[in-house]
């Protein structure tokens, strides 16, 4: 519990990742991808139950070996927050009786249990509105370019920047969302005019989306010990639309 509110841990393994086969079941540091979201929430000091949602059959077998509580669904082809929303509504529709709900990405094996906690805390200071992960980037938008079938550059923003120079800008990512349950049963997302934001470190905001962010996931948690803080959580209040 948090500031006496029930928490109900979701951990998303469905839909898997067009770029990854079997992505959520793959091996890494000697256990699957998805079991490392397993185990923020467990070393989280908020969350009262954890459920794994997943259409994977591996995913399944493994979570019933360690006794995780786990929902088999269909295969689902949402991506990104609309799989954490498909996810959510699966699990309140045998769990409802939490007062707030956090979604993990099963393919976010470098985020903490404090990372959780901080995005909680965030939420409930805001009322129980939804809170996601984002993380700084150092890319500029004046910089992004599409290509025509020639591979000539067209620029998206056109000569203009269009932020203020020196102005710090971030990106959203699906690796922690929740909100008050009731929250997200009305709106059906996490993301809308009241959504807030939770800083995560840059070097733990990976999804793992290819074989190479395997290698680099794997080369970071044996640098730095599984589950090891490199820098105390920080969360920022800045309201997020879509």
């Amino acid at each position: 519990m948090i500031n006496s509110k029930s928490v109900l841990a979701v951990v998303s393994a469905i839909g898997g990742c067009k770029t990854l086969a079997r992505r959520d079941s793959r091996m890494l540091g000697g256990k699957p991808l998805f079991a490392w979201s397993v185990n923020t929430a467990k070393n989280s000091r908020s969350v009262d139950r954890i459920v794994v949602v997943t259409d994977d059959n591996e995913v399944r077998s493994y979570s019933q070996a360690i006794g995780a509580t786990v929902i088999a669904v269909p295969p689902e082809k949402e991506t990104g927050m609309d799989r954490a929303s498909f996810a959510i509504a699966v699990a309140l529709r045998e769990f409802a009786q939490y007062d707030m709900v956090a979604v993990i990405d099963a393919g976010a094996p470098l985020i903490l249990g404090s990372d959780l906690d901080g995005v909680l805390e965030v939420s409930l200071r805001n009322h129980g509105t939804p809170v996601v992960t984002v993380s700084e980037t150092r890319l500029s938008p004046a910089s992004l370019v599409v290509l025509d079938t020639s591979r000539k550059m067209r620029k998206v923003f056109g000569n203009q920047d269009p932020v203020p120079p020196n102005t710090r800008i971030y990106t959203t990512s699906s690796a922690i969302s929740a909100s008050a349950v009731g929250y997200v049963q009305t709106h059906g997302t996490f993301l809308t005019e009241d959504t807030h934001a939770f800083l995560l470190a840059p070097e733990r905001s990976l999804i793992v989306e290819s074989k190479a962010d395997l290698v680099v996931a794997e080369g970071f948690l044996k640098l730095t010990g599984p589950g090891s803080e490199l820098m105390p959580f920080n969360s920022s209040v800045s309201s997020i639309s879509q």
